[in-house]
């Protein structure tokens, strides 16, 4: 699954957000493209994700879902951490992907809530 971005603004509800314990500043909202994490996120679902959960300051949560970049190629993956590497997992059953400590990895943040049409 890749990102979109559109480079508008987003009105939240802030009861929404404390809820999610996620800070205005930290959030930032895209747009899904395809359907590799199908069981959890659809193509064209609006993805809130928190911008403070990049691995900086805690380390990941193994099993979650983040938004990432892999060598400037834009993922949202479920995330494990192995020995030299993490493995991006895509809840649709698509193969998964390992990533060694060669590639260029930039954790975005991690996806906290998902929204869609119905």
């Amino acid at each position: 699954m890749v990102l979109s971005q559109d480079h508008g603004s987003l009105a939240m509800p802030r009861h929404i957000l404390e809820r999610l314990i996620l800070r205005p500043e930290h959030a930032l909202a895209l747009i899904a493209e395809g359907n590799s994490m199908a069981q959890t996120i659809g193509d064209g679902d609006l993805l809130l994700i928190d911008r403070s959960d990049d691995g900086r300051r805690r380390p990941l949560a193994s099993g979650s879902v983040y938004a990432l970049t892999v060598d400037d190629e834009a993922f949202v993956k479920r995330i494990y951490r192995e020995p030299g590497r993490l493995v991006l997992h895509s809840d649709s059953g698509a193969p998964d992907i390992p990533v060694d400590d060669s590639r260029t990895v930039r954790i975005i943040g991690r996806v906290v809530w998902v929204g869609h049409a119905l």
